[in-house]
């Protein structure tokens, strides 16, 4: 059951273009570009800021809204941590908001910062470096947090943890917004470590239907696909 400033978030993001929903036409994603067989998708989301490489519609208000209810999510889980550091691009912007947020009500953490990068052979890869000009940089680093705005797959999230691990940080947890995934995720296997997610796609479709934001049939249609 999501509380009253969640259902508000979740109705913002509709309203902002951040929650599409074409049952008809459908939307490429980017497993498309590998399978381009694959079915189009009834909805999309775009929980990206004007300043990702790809742009969304957040704005600053509901950056601070969603970081804030991951942190409470995380929270919940019993997820201990002394720092946060954003899986590139979309994750970055909640984690800076997480680490304002947490300043604010007097909680500090240290900041890490996690660079997208190519190996040898060109495969894309996650390097750690700890960003000392960052005003809570100086403390040192131990637990950290990776914060991402959802989580479909593992893959993203593990190749982070790998990340943070190697430059021998110890992962604390992974906070999401919205777990997309077909039966949810609960930890991540490689490394063995928690996973808090706010809300689900089925949350979300709640909300809409209560609301009226969407039909009944448009549900139903999101619902087959995610089941596929």
């Amino acid at each position: 059951m999501l509380t009253k400033c969640q259902q508000q978030l979740v109705m913002s993001l509709m309203r902002v273009g951040a929650f599409k929903v074409d049952t008809k036409e459908g939307f490429r994603l980017s497993l498309h570009d590998k399978n381009p067989h694959a079915p189009l998708s009834p909805f999309y989301l775009n929980l990206r800021t004007d300043s990702n490489p790809k742009p969304g519609p957040l704005t600053d208000d509901l950056v601070r809204g969603i970081a804030i209810e991951i942190v409470q999510a995380v929270a919940k889980r019993h997820i201990r941590f002394d720092a946060i550091a954003g899986i590139p691009n979309a994750g970055r912007p909640f984690a800076q908001a997480a680490e304002r947020y947490l300043h604010d009500i007097r909680s500090p953490v240290a900041h890490v910062s996690l660079m997208k990068s190519e190996d040898s052979k060109g495969l894309r890869r996650l390097r750690v470096h700890t960003d000392s000009s960052a005003t809570n940089g100086s403390m040192e680093a131990k637990h950290v947090l990776l914060i991402d705005d959802l989580v479909t797959s593992k893959t993203m999230k593990e190749m982070a943890a790998e990340a943070l691990l190697n430059a021998g940080h110890k992962v604390a947890g992974i906070g999401v917004y919205l777990d997309r995934s077909k039966s949810g995720i609960r930890k991540l296997s490689k490394p063995d470590v928690p996973l808090a997610s706010v809300l689900s796609i089925s949350d979300m479709l709640a909300v809409y239907r209560e609301q009226k934001m969407i039909t009944e049939d448009d549900a139903q249609a999101i619902k087959r696909y995610l089941a596929q």
